[in-house]
C-alpha cells in the first residue's frame, strides 16, 4: 500500500472485508493478469480526445476505439500522421504487455508512486507508466 498514493477528499481503503461491518471502508483489489505477447490496449469507455504528439492540439475527430498501438491517425490541425501509442491520451488509454490493475477505487484516485515505477523499471528494463480506465 505504501507504493500507491490514494487521492481524494478523505480516502479510506481496506484490503480486508468484514461482512458484519456496515462502515467498512472501500475495498480495493490488485490484479496481476498474465503478460501478453502482443501489445494490448486498455481504454476508458468514455469519449477520448487525444493531443497530437507534434503540435499538441486536441484531435476532436478521433472517431473510433483504438484496437492496436500501431494504428495511425493524421492530426486534424497539423496533418502529421502518428501511431496511436504516440498520442497524449491524458492517462485514459494505455498500451502494454504487462499490467498491474488496481480495482475498487474511482479512476484517478490511485496513483503509483515514483518508487513503484522506478522499481518496476529496474526489474524489467522498461519504463512503466499508468492509465485510468472506467468500464
Amino acid at each position: 500500500m505504501s507504493l500507491v498514493t490514494f487521492l481524494g477528499c478523505s480516502p479510506t481503503v481496506s484490503m480486508t472485508e468484514d461482512p458484519n461491518d456496515d462502515d467498512t471502508p472501500n475495498r480495493y483489489y490488485i490484479e496481476l493478469p498474465e503478460p501478453t505477447v502482443d501489445i494490448s490496449v486498455i481504454q476508458d469507455n468514455r469519449s477520448i480526445q487525444p493531443k497530437c504528439p507534434h503540435c499538441g492540439k486536441t484531435n476532436s475527430h478521433w472517431c473510433s476505439p483504438v484496437s492496436t498501438a500501431l494504428e495511425s491517425h493524421a492530426c486534424e490541425h497539423c496533418g502529421k500522421e502518428s501511431r496511436a501509442h504516440q498520442w497524449n491520451w491524458r492517462r485514459r488509454l494505455g498500451f502494454g504487455r504487462v499490467w498491474i490493475n488496481i480495482q475498487g477505487v474511482h479512476d484517478g484516485e490511485a496513483v503509483p508512486g515514483e518508487k513503484l515505477l522506478d522499481t518496476l523499471e529496474n526489474l524489467t528494463g522498461f519504463v512503466w507508466d499508468y492509465a485510468y480506465c472506467r468500464n
